[in-house]
């Protein structure tokens, strides 16, 4: 999905205010972090994701890696923080973006 640099700039800023839902440990990029990231997007579309120092990969790397098994949008890393989008079809869903139903 292509978003545009206002879209963009409004995730990050929504991004700044939400906590991360998961951290990549000093076990490294996990199929158990991929899992989690793919459940948080059942009740959210945005996701914070938290990288510590000992993890041995960089914030970025591990943003694509879980964007594409995810199927979402890498939005920014934010220093140990990456963010990552993924729009939701569910009926009724309030989208981050003000998107139509």
């Amino acid at each position: 999905m292509e978003l545009s640099s206002k879209n963009r700039a409004k995730l990050r800023a929504l991004a700044s205010q939400i906590d991360a839902t998961a951290m990549v440990g000093i076990n490294g990029l996990t199929d158990n972090i991929v899992e989690q990231v793919k459940m948080d997007f059942n009740s959210r579309e945005l996701v914070k994701v938290k990288v510590l120092r000992g993890a041995g990969i960089a914030p970025k790397e591990a943003m694509e890696k879980v964007a594409l098994e995810t199927k979402s949008t890498p939005i920014c890393t934010i220093g140990n923080f990456f963010v990552l989008y993924k729009i939701n079809n569910k009926k009724g869903f309030k989208h981050v973006l003000g998107l139509d139903d």
